[in-house]
């Protein structure tokens, strides 16, 4: 067709990235995906580490069937309703993963005709219903198993946030327990699965160790790395902790020097940390406050030692998040590689 051929014709080179090409496609193939792979890869701008590889499909291999007939047969939604409930795919729904839903009703849209296929597809079922303990253990490492095919686009396209992180990490820390429960079984029909499980450790200990697990959606408001994980930010941290702690200690010791038992310190955004004293007891305020804001029942002091601190808080809290901000970004980076 004339699209196909302005896609050929894009590039005269092909696609450099062979693990998206998979090595037993034909020579006509492989440079028809190549040339396709280089255009996304152009258009796109960004790197194709999503996706999966390129494969042979042949219609021939799966039952066609047309949306009517779908539909008369309760597929995957009950005719009547168009709900799932009553369907065969309700029916034999029990998959504990978003990937296994949407790779059950895959199967459902398009049945195998292949023999041999259908055989080996048997044969791993047939696998699981002979070992319940092994299937009820899979069972249960599948329930800490998130939407790898979800988080994996959101990785290629820099949209992780750090709960996205904290999942893939969780569910990196599955892999090798629900690797051994395959092993165990010892069966032939299983090793294509098990051929394809990578724990990717070095991975999972950098978010691990990076990510605290109460970090938030937004990644400009900080609470995202952990305590330990960077020097610098851990010093910026400990400034804005003792920092409270020394405001404190300021109230205190000015409440008993000055002699005004109700001298408490106060903040706003406009006014900073600031000393509030009441009007009765303005003939006690010390000669070393000076005043930031009167009121009409109050007025509002500051020290030198308050505004020293304050700044050093300030300070701390911008530096703080700046750094917290573009270590998150390294460590997406990383994991986007």
């Amino acid at each position: 067709s004339r699209q196909m051929n302005l896609v050929l014709s894009y590039e005269k080179e092909g696609f450099e990235d062979i693990h998206l090409l998979d090595p037993r496609l034909a020579a006509v193939e492989q440079a028809a995906a190549s040339k396709l792979l280089q255009y996304v890869h152009r258009t796109q701008m960004r790197e194709l580490n999503h996706l999966k590889p390129v494969i042979h499909y042949e219609i021939k291999d799966f039952l066609q069937m047309d949306y009517a007939t779908k539909a008369s047969l309760d597929l995957v939604e009950n005719a009547r309703s168009g709900k799932k409930q009553g369907s065969l795919f309700w029916l034999l729904d029990e998959t504990k993963t978003a990937m296994g839903m949407r790779l059950l009703r895959s199967w459902i849209h398009r049945p195998l005709i292949d023999k041999e296929r259908i055989v080996q597809r048997q044969e791993v079922v047939q696998v699981f219903l002979d070992h319940f303990f092994e299937r009820s253990d899979l069972t249960d490492s599948l329930k800490g198993v998130y939407d790898i095919e979800r988080l994996a686009s959101r990785v290629s396209f820099g949209k992780t946030n750090p709960k996205d992180l904290l999942q893939l990490a969780t569910t990196l820390s599955s892999v090798p327990r629900i690797r051994a429960i395959l092993e165990g079984m010892e069966q032939p029909a299983l090793a294509y699965l098990i051929a394809q499980l990578d724990a990717i450790p070095e991975l999972e200990s950098l978010i691990s160790a990076a990510i605290a697990p109460e970090a938030p959606h937004v990644i400009t408001e900080g609470g995202i790395i952990r305590t330990g994980f960077d020097e610098t930010l851990d010093k910026y941290r400990r400034v804005l902790r003792e920092g409270t702690s020394w405001i404190a200690e300021i109230e205190a010791k000015e409440r008993e020097n000055s002699g005004i038992s109700t001298l408490k310190i106060d903040y706003n955004k406009k006014d900073g940390y600031y000393f509030h004293v009441t009007n009765s007891q303005l003939g006690n305020v010390p000669a070393h406050f000076f005043r930031k804001a009167t009121l009409k029942n109050s007025e509002r002091f500051g020290t030198e030692e308050l505004a020293r601190i304050e700044g050093d808080m300030l300070e701390a809290r911008e530096k703080s998040a700046n750094l917290e901000y573009e270590i998150f970004m390294r460590i997406r980076e990383e994991v986007s590689k």
